[in-house]
């Protein structure tokens, strides 16, 4: 019998974090198949794979980044729905996937489920937001593919995910983009929990960040000029504003030397908690606003 659900997972450097959440799909009372893609990692992730002999296991020769590991487990999938998970997200319970198959119709091209950050600290409550309603449609600026399902024909007919998009960040909003140019959506799957596991601190953020301002957020630009400039991030790139450009270049140069010690500062409990989340949106932003100054 063919499996309901194909989940799709791709990997790198993942050997600390991949083992939670292949024990949470194989757990789930819904059939699966279950396709890891491992992007050329130095570590033992396909090892850590290996040892499950449910999941099937490709491991890429070179690293070509996330999209184009997601396209490459989705050319091997067998059912019709695909799932999109990544490897540091866990599901929450054992009808994770049928609350994304249940949503998985005629109506929509698929779902997108809730990603809950673990713990209680700082970074925790900053990564959590609520989600739209269930069954609501999900907009561009919601959109994430940590966790999400679609037809199989439906990402067909849009060519996957767009591989020139290595870096981090926007190769979600770029798909998505084009979904919804197609005439498609997805609609909100909040019982599809997940919760992401790996530990965040700001001089991860920023360096994701300033990645995501120095390249992808240009390529998104380029191909989405009028959904770009409905986003926050049009107001921080220092390419269509140039006056921002020393003004970021400063920052960069500032800020960056005080990650650490800020770091501490967010996760003293006693101050207030909109004052913390504050100044980390403020890293954010100059962190994003920095790379568009770096850009060739």
């Amino acid at each position: 019998m063919p499996p309901a659900i194909s989940v799709v997972i791709p990997a790198y450097n993942a050997a600390g974090l991949i083992e939670a959440t292949l024990l949470a799909l194989q757990a789930q009372r819904l059939n699966a198949e279950i396709i890891v893609v491992d992007d050329a990692s130095t570590d033992a992730t396909a090892a850590c794979v290996g040892r499950h002999r449910d999941v099937r296991l490709l491991r890429l020769e070179q690293n070509q980044g996330r999209a184009a590991a997601r396209n490459a487990g989705a050319g091997l999938a067998c059912a019709e729905v695909l799932l999109f998970l990544d490897c540091d997200r866990v599901p929450a319970g054992p009808d994770f996937l049928s609350a994304h198959l249940a949503l998985s119709g005629q109506a929509a091209d698929g779902a997108c489920g809730t990603v809950e950050a673990a713990g209680s600290g700082f970074w925790a409550r900053y990564q959590n937001h609520p989600c739209p309603p269930h069954g609501a449609r999900v907009p561009l600026t919601a959109f994430s593919s940590a966790n999400f399902s679609i037809r199989r024909s439906r990402f067909q007919s849009l060519g996957g995910f767009d591989t020139r998009y290595r870096r981090y960040g926007f190769e979600d909003r770029d798909f998505y983009a084009r979904l919804l140019a197609a005439g498609g959506h997805l609609v909100s799957a909040p019982d599809a929990r997940a919760q992401h596991i790996d530990q965040v601190n700001l001089a991860q953020s920023w360096q994701r960040l300033q990645e995501c301002g120095e390249d992808s957020a240009d390529r998104f630009r380029s191909a989405h000029p009028e959904q770009y400039r409905r986003m926050a991030y049009w107001y921080l790139d220092a390419g269509a504003h140039p006056l921002l450009r020393p003004f970021g270049r400063c920052l960069g140069w500032m800020l960056r030397p005080t990650l650490a010690g800020m770091d501490r500062m967010l996760a003293i409990e006693w101050l207030p908690f909109a004052l913390r989340r504050a100044v980390a949106k403020a890293y954010s932003a100059a962190a994003f606003l920095y790379g568009t100054t770096r850009r060739r």
